[in-house]
């Protein structure tokens, strides 16, 4: 007679943990244009289809290997079209490049689409990038060191980011710096002096030919708090 109900248990707890397993849905990681989130925030966001510029997967071992720690239901790596070339998701990109590159995975160059290439156009996205001296740590490792904090902006404790686009010439020299999302007056001279002072690059190439492309990178202001 005691048989049953220890019968009965055993075969809740079973049917409790099998409902259980049926419910976990994987839940992979998000970076949408830089920030991480669950896909159920990701969800919540409601960006529409045409405002994305490109979708990356990637499984779980890849992704830990990007982040340095694991992700065991994956990655979904998103950019938007307004942040397609934010220093963000250039370098994300760059690591997802490489770590497949080293994993003996082919990089998918089209994952992000091209724009369409007419007579001189300047480009958003080509097939061989333009590379900073030393890659592009470097060139943040570059922005960091040669910033100089206004004083205004350090009275009036001013901070922030400042969106610059520039092009990069088919000789690799700097042009075209211009404000795409300013501070104030003093932080956005600040930040094309810094730009337009970079070192020359390597210029980005489209089917073996030099060509100009075009970047929007954000120059960060921040005071240090002790």
């Amino acid at each position: 007679m005691k048989i049953k109900p220890i019968a009965f248990l055993i075969g809740f707890a079973l049917l409790t943990i099998n409902a259980s397993a049926q419910e976990k849905k994987p839940n992979p990681l998000v970076i949408l244009d830089g920030v991480k989130m669950s896909a159920d925030s990701f969800r919540h966001k409601n960006i529409a289809p045409m405002e994305i510029e490109s979708v990356t997967k990637l499984k779980d071992s890849l992704a830990t290997q990007l982040l340095g720690t694991p992700v065991p239901d994956g990655l979904i790596f998103v950019i938007t079209k307004a942040n397609k070339n934010t220093s963000e998701n250039v370098l994300l990109l760059e690591k997802i490049s490489g770590l497949r590159q080293a994993n003996g995975q082919r990089s998918n160059l089209n994952e992000v689409k091209k724009d369409s290439i007419q007579n001189n156009s300047t480009l958003l996205s080509i097939e061989y990038p333009p590379k900073f001296p030393g890659g592009l740590l470097s060139f943040y490792r570059y922005i960091g060191e040669s910033v100089k904090y206004p004083k205004t902006a350090i009275k009036n404790k001013t901070e922030g980011k400042v969106i610059v686009s520039f092009v990069i010439e088919k000789d690799g020299s700097v042009t075209d710096a211009t404000i795409k999302q300013g501070l104030t007056p003093e932080t956005d001279a600040e930040a094309i002096r810094v730009i337009e002072s970079s070192p020359r690059w390597e210029p980005g190439y489209q089917n073996g030919k030099a060509v100009r492309v075009k970047y929007n990178f954000s120059v960060n202001f921040n005071l240090n708090k002790k």
